[in-house]
């Protein structure tokens, strides 16, 4: 059969039988790819959620206009599940969009022409694709092409009805309306008729959001849409704190601001070349020799967008060039059309056929679905999920998937430091925290210790893990409001206040404090008895202090001289005596359980060691001897010894056994560890995720936690004699002082009483 036999025939054919042919195969183009596209978008969770809303009659989300959404919501109330809603509308709109081309091109080329350009459209990878995806575009091309084809018509009323409703699918659409708008000024009934029916249904989104909002809501789209050269950083929601600028800062650099100008003129050939490629750099060509027979303002005007959108997005991707297909279809034929040699046409037609037939094959990443980790880990979870989770409650996640396909309400995890990014989620009621790997490390940095490490996990009692997934998916729930950690401000003697010691019968706090003008003095505070009493003046060191066990003297290092020495000061007689007298530096005191021995560490070898000392014969025994050894500390019945090692790791020896053991956590210790009164647990120093916080651990390094989460310096922990509080040096409220931490029952409990717990970290 040749080509013209085939024309012929075309010609012959009923409408109702080519129309009849064009849903066919769109039916049977689309069919093989149900199943491979049933993952929600992430702008599709907004889409679906706003269908909800609007059955639901509650507030929306606000992102997006009505248009798609309220079609979602007309077909789940028959068949109830509302994805598949969604790809009904988005399936329906790609067919009737067909046969609407169909039609549209029929009015500017003959009848053969135009079934070979609904053809084109129903073959096309690209538009099959999203014609089984929650999203937008497909209804919004059904409408452009729609009031095309009634203001070709002449039909002006239904031509405003359309289009309106194009512009409450996608806000670009207005632009359309505008440039069609105004080429029908020279007709006052034409243009009423347009702007009024327009109108009318553009008003109606209008009114529907605004409601929803409690405020007037004209574009509502507009509010996320920057400048293609805007960094997407500055649309993170984010909490007040005083490093935002920083952190924002930090985002910014892995997606810079451009040069509009610049950015433009690079991302418009960009999309050129994307059209290409979804459409073939042949159908591409022709399509402008089309243009070139044919520039008609009816069709142009929905090809105006294609020229600004590279300015109202930052992103090149290939669904926002999905409107301007049909389009550049039309014309294709309207191009071959004009051709008058019929070799000529011959050879094109073959051309467009092989392009038509080859598309799929070199554009065949269109008809898979690329699945991102954090999507189908969230899929996966919400599966196991769904019977817990209830329409109200609010699971918080940097992306919306977890949260749509459980079945919950969405919130945006916040930029911002650990502690208040929880206390946040917590104050929202939020339920459920979802939290994936890659998406956290890159956007969420803040909150990577709950990924990687088992002390922060195990010390945070606001959120517990009941969900992890090897691939990167961990799921916490909220089982407290807030923390139980109480925090009391100890007042100072009028100066910077740090390492705290309490006195042996727990009344009291002795601490070293500094000056504006560094003069230093060690000083003894009570809490609820106002400011500070000095004891005594001395040339500042950051070291520890140490009661002996009867509370007669208070040992400190000094340096009155070059080198720092260790020295007690006698509390009854105010008198000081200074107990080591090396060459070296001698310094972090701490008292044996009967008085008797204080350990220490000195440099006196050319590397730090541990030293002891017997305080009434003076004889002195190392130790140590591998270098990088400091803060001593013994333990409450004399058995243990617990000191820092240089890198950071704490190092517990029995000194009965002999036994070494070295704490996996935490990696950063700084200062003297501290035993509990009872000897059970070991608080300390760290900094392991970017400031200086307080850890717990089990006596023999087993089990840790991190107890403060701050970014100010929290350290210099000392246990009170009843082993119910702390004393720590801490800037948290802008200025260094010493504060007392109790309420820490449950942080002990969880010590002896370990979760089952996983990290990411190896």
């Amino acid at each position: 059969m040749s080509v013209s036999d085939i024309v012929r025939r075309i010609r012959g054919t009923k409408e109702i039988y080519i129309h009849a042919i064009i849903i066919v195969v769109s039916i049977l183009c689309r069919l093989p790819f149900l199943k491979t596209f049933d993952l929600v978008t992430y702008d599709g969770t907004y889409y679906l959620n706003q269908a909800r809303s609007l059955l639901a009659g509650v507030k929306m989300a606000g992102a997006f206009p009505i248009g798609y959404p309220a079609f979602v919501a007309l077909f789940f109330i028959i068949v109830r599940e509302i994805l598949v809603a969604a790809q009904i509308v988005s399936f329906l709109a790609s067919v009737g969009s067909a046969i609407v081309l169909y039609l549209l091109a029929k009015h500017y080329v003959r009848k053969e022409y135009a079934v070979l350009c609904a053809l084109l459209l129903c073959v096309n990878p690209l538009f099959i694709r999203y014609s089984l995806f929650p999203m937008s575009e497909m209804l919004y091309v059904f409408w452009v092409l729609l009031s095309l084809l009634y203001f070709a018509r002449k039909r002006y009323v239904c031509f405003g009805l359309a289009i309106g409703l194009a512009a409450v699918t996608r806000p670009e659409a207005i632009l359309i309306v505008g440039i069609l708008g105004l080429s029908t000024l020279r007709n006052p009934r034409a243009i009423a008729s347009i702007v009024i029916s327009f109108v009318f249904v553009f008003s109606i989104n209008v009114i529907v959001l605004s409601k929803s909002q409690e405020r007037l809501v004209l574009l509502p789209k507009t509010e996320n849409i920057g400048t293609s050269a805007r960094s997407t950083s500055l649309q993170e929601i984010s909490l007040d704190f005083k490093e935002r600028e920083q952190g924002i800062a930090e985002l910014k650099s892995k997606n810079p601001d451009k040069n509009p100008v610049v950015d433009y003129f690079q991302r418009l050939p960009r999309e050129c070349l994307l059209l290409a490629k979804h459409l073939s750099p042949f159908l591409l060509i022709l399509s402008l020799t089309g243009i070139y027979q044919k520039r008609t303002i009816a069709i142009l005007a929905a090809l105006v967008f294609f020229l600004i959108f590279p300015l109202a997005t930052p992103r090149s991707r290939d669904r926002f060039i999905i409107p301007y297909i049909p389009i550049l279809l039309l014309y294709v034929v309207i191009g071959f059309e004009s051709i008058r040699s019929k070799r000529i046409r011959s050879t094109v037609f073959v051309l467009i056929i092989l392009s038509a037939v080859s598309l799929p094959v070199i554009d065949r990443g269109s008809l898979r679905l690329y699945r991102e980790a954090s999507h189908v880990d969230a899929w996966e979870a919400a599966n196991i999920f769904r019977d817990r989770v209830d329409p109200y409650h609010k699971i918080a996640d940097r992306k919306p998937y977890f949260a749509f396909y459980a079945g919950g309400e969405y919130v945006p995890i916040p930029l911002a430091p650990y502690d208040p990014t929880v206390q946040f989620l917590c104050d929202s009621d939020v339920k459920y925290l979802s939290l994936h790997r890659q998406t956290i490390e890159v956007f969420r940095p803040a909150l990577i210790p709950l990924l990687d490490d088992k002390a922060v996990l195990a010390g945070e009692m606001r959120f517990r893990q009941v969900y992890f997934s090897p691939t990167g998916q961990m799921i916490l729930e909220k089982t407290r409001t807030s923390e139980p950690l109480i925090w009391e401000k100890l007042q100072g003697c009028g100066g910077d206040a740090y390492a705290p010691c309490w006195l042996p019968d727990g009344d009291g706090v002795a601490f070293r404090s500094s000056d504006k003008m560094k003069r230093g003095s060690v000083c003894i505070g009570r809490s609820g008895e106002g400011e500070a009493q000095k004891l005594f003046e001395e040339n500042t060191s950051g070291d520890q202090l140490a009661w002996s066990p009867d509370g007669t003297y208070l040992a400190f290092s000094s340096a009155p001289r070059e080198n720092t020495d260790i020295f007690l000061f006698e509390f009854s007689t105010q008198k000081m005596l200074q107990l080591t007298t090396s060459e070296g530096n001698d310094r972090s005191p701490s008292w044996s359980a009967d008085g008797s021995l204080i350990a220490f560490s000195s440099d006196r070898t050319g590397q730090n060691e541990i030293w002891m000392k017997l305080v009434r014969t003076g004889e002195e025994n190392q130790l140590t001897s591998d270098g990088g050894n400091t803060y001593p500390a013994i333990s409450p019945m004399g058995d243990r010894i617990a000191w820092i090692k240089k890198a950071g790791g704490i190092v517990i020896l029995d000194q009965r056994t002999g036994a070494i053991v070295r704490a996996d956590v935490p990696k950063s210790a700084d200062f003297a560890p501290a035993w509990s009164p009872d000897g059970k647990y070991i608080a300390v120093t760290a900094g392991d995720w970017g400031s200086w916080d307080i850890y717990l651990l089990t006596s023999d390094g087993s089990q840790a936690l991190l107890l403060t989460k701050d970014l100010s310096f929290q350290g210099m922990p000392s246990w009170r004699s009843d082993g119910k509080a702390l004393a720590i040096s801490s800037d948290h409220d802008g200025e260094s002082a010493i504060w007392i931490l109790s309420g820490l029952d449950p942080y002990l409990k969880r010590l002896d009483s370990p979760l089952n717990i996983r990290t990411y970290r190896k």
